[in-house]
């Protein structure tokens, strides 16, 4: 499956609990998402379009 690339505002969030998150949308990926910041943005690779983040128990994408 191919995978788009995401870009978010990197002041909101660290790394770990970012990658947390990504783990919990999408638990098929196995924690690879070649996260990385980038000009004060978080870059990261998914399956599909990431439109909101919680980081509570609930979660949507």
């Amino acid at each position: 499956m191919t995978k788009e690339k995401q870009v978010l505002v990197g002041r909101y969030y660290d790394k770990v609990k970012l990658q947390r998150a990504l783990e919990r949308l999408f638990p098929e990926e196995n924690g690879e998402f070649e996260l990385r910041m980038t000009n004060d943005n978080w870059v990261f690779y998914v399956t599909r379009e990431v439109t909101k983040i919680c980081q509570t128990s609930q979660h949507s994408a």
